[in-house]
């Protein structure tokens, strides 16, 4: 029992937040209908001026159509459509304080359902960099129930310790 919590001790582990969040408008299309995929920004690097991310979807049932980015102050994007189910977001600002702070909504993509479907889009890749162009690393967060897990076997292993 007792290398049983020292083994579930160590296997909390940590957990990045994501960064990109998708949101369809619905979650059923018929053929022609028009799909609406929000993307929003969950709490971007406080030193990042560019992201860069790919979603991935069905080219076979759905098709991209355009990226409508909301307005912000000092931003420049571009994106391209591979055809093989790759929207590639590229966002520039002039500086990391034109980011807007906290979540946010970045754009909607819309796409074109080519047949009756349930469209699922992931977020495939992700980067932020600074200003000079180099890459930023996100920083873990702890996962709270391995926490829990963690402080609750070294709570027992202490009693146990005390008991005896």
């Amino acid at each position: 029992m007792k290398y049983l919590l020292l083994v579930l001790c160590f296997l909390s582990h940590a957990a990045s937040a994501t960064l990109i969040t998708l949101d369809a408008d619905k979650a059923n299309y018929a053929t022609n209908e028009t799909i609406e995929l929000n993307i929003n920004v969950n709490d971007m690097l406080p030193d990042a001026a560019e992201l860069e991310f790919d979603i991935a979807f069905d080219p076979v049932s759905i098709e991209f159509d355009f990226l409508d980015i909301a307005p912000s102050s000092g931003v420049f994007y571009d994106f391209t459509d591979v055809n093989a189910g790759i929207l590639t977001v590229n966002l520039w600002w002039f500086s990391a304080l034109d980011v807007p702070a906290g979540n946010f909504n970045l754009a909607t993509a819309l796409f074109t359902a080519l047949s009756d479907v349930s469209p699922v889009f992931n977020v495939v890749s992700m980067n932020q960099y600074d200003e000079l162009g180099n890459l930023l690393q996100p920083v873990a967060v702890d996962e709270p129930w391995a926490l829990v897990l963690f402080a609750t076997g070294l709570i027992f292993m202490s009693y146990r310790r005390i008991k005896a």
